[in-house]
């Protein structure tokens, strides 16, 4: 029947077999594979295609026919706006196996080689693991927010309370937020490249527990903040350093070349497989700590 065709708004009948790397759940119409978000292999699905290409088509779930096993519920209110996660609505275990078999693939069928593989090592903390979180800043409704962008845009869905960051990291960027909204200091706008405010930035270290918050601003604001610094300092012991790093370019990377310290030290520390780290804002460091020290 024509309605079954693949075409734009169409609903076509899908069961999900596969995954993309980027976490879609891939399904076959008629030959041709149709990618859809926020899906589990073992999914049967009526599904409203979005976009049409040559050779594979997008869509988005219309309804669940048959849930799949490795689903589970999800337990974040953002979860499919946000662009962070993939996988939140499956099993860790099912994540472990699609990732598990995305570097077999890569080895096996795009690298046309025959290694001997080695069982995947999960992360013994699925929760609050990340020892960095950047959040950028927008103005919504009069009033500056941060969050995170949603997929494939700079659109900012505002939310702090993320599963994935340190604890600490919520009741930090409420504060800074608040602040920031009470004096006016104005979000940065980078269609128009106006505005004050671009990103805040934390660091905890993993073991150490030592945290730096820093302000990524259009220019220096250090004096402007220093009874933000009290309130902090004061909310929360671990704070070692305050930094604004001023970025003035119109531009996606997050920071400039310049650090003003508004509070505490320059730098913050951590340990790594038993090494003191010392950690700038422009330090990379593995985002997770306990499992990059299984890494190495």
């Amino acid at each position: 029947e024509m309605k079954y065709m693949i075409a734009k708004n169409n609903i076509v009948e899908l069961e999900i077999t596969d995954m993309t790397s980027e976490g879609s759940g891939v399904g076959r119409f008629e030959g041709m594979a149709v990618f859809v978000p926020q899906t589990a292999i073992g999914d049967k699905l009526l599904v409203k295609i979005v976009s049409v290409k040559k050779n594979y088509a997008y869509g988005i779930i219309d309804t669940i026919l048959v849930s799949s096993d490795d689903r589970i519920e999800v337990d974040c209110n953002v979860f499919g706006r946000c662009g962070g996660c993939a996988y939140r609505h499956i099993s860790y275990e099912a994540e472990l196996s699609i990732k598990e078999n995305l570097v077999r693939d890569a080895f096996i069928r795009i690298g046309k080689l025959s290694p001997k593989f080695s069982p995947i090592l999960e992360c013994d903390e699925t929760e609050c693991y990340r020892n960095k979180a950047q959040y950028p800043i927008a103005e919504i409704d009069g009033r500056v927010v941060c969050g995170f962008y949603s997929k494939r845009s700079h659109r900012v869905v505002p939310f702090t309370a993320c599963k994935i960051q340190p604890k600490e990291f919520e009741g930090i960027v409420n504060i800074i937020i608040d602040y920031v909204n009470e004096k006016k200091i104005s979000a940065y706008n980078e269609q128009i490249n106006e505005g004050t405010l671009r990103h805040i930035y934390l660091r905890k270290g993993y073991h150490s527990n030592e945290i730096m918050v820093c302000l990524v601003a259009t220019r220096n604001i250090a004096e402007d903040i220093s009874d933000l610094c009290d309130i902090l300092v004061g909310g929360f012991m671990n704070i070692k350093s305050i930094i604004v790093n001023v970025n003035t370019k119109n531009t996606n990377i997050i920071l400039g070349e310049k650090n003003y310290i508004a509070w505490g030290e320059k730098y913050i520390s951590d340990i790594m497989c038993g090494n003191k780290i010392l950690l700038s804002p422009n330090s990379f460091y593995q985002v997770n700590t306990k499992q990059a020290e299984k890494l190495y």
